[in-house]
């Protein structure tokens, strides 16, 4: 993975919360997979997490950022949960947010691992 796809993987992470409060606020009607959101292994990241990382990467950042995806993947399906049963906005903000800074301890992971790159 080259410096360019570690910046697109964490746009592609910072993006659900983009979309998800879009979808709560009524700006967007997308509508969300849970299949789609838990399945850590379909987007870049995860495909990179399960090939070149494992050779590209120390193995302590490698298991930090494996678990902060998968964390990540499956908290995104949560949401997805709430939103498709139509919860609350109050309760749904708090997954985002609660997202939100799930993501970023993911983006801090992911820059070390750049960093590492340059």
């Amino acid at each position: 993975m080259n410096l360019t796809a570690i910046d697109d993987a964490i746009l592609a992470h910072r993006t659900w919360i983009s979309r998800f409060r879009a979808s709560v606020s009524g700006i967007s009607t997308e509508k969300f997979s849970v299949k789609a959101a838990s399945d850590d292994t379909a987007c870049s990241l995860g495909k990179w997490l399960l090939t070149e990382a494992t050779e590209e990467l120390p193995e302590l950042i490698y298991a930090q950022i494996v678990a902060q995806h998968k964390t990540f993947h499956h908290f995104a399906a949560e949401i997805v949960e709430l939103i498709n049963r139509h919860e609350s906005v109050t309760t749904i903000n708090l997954y985002i947010e609660e997202l939100d800074g799930l993501s970023k301890q993911l983006v801090t992971l992911l820059l070390s691992a750049k960093r590492r790159y340059q």
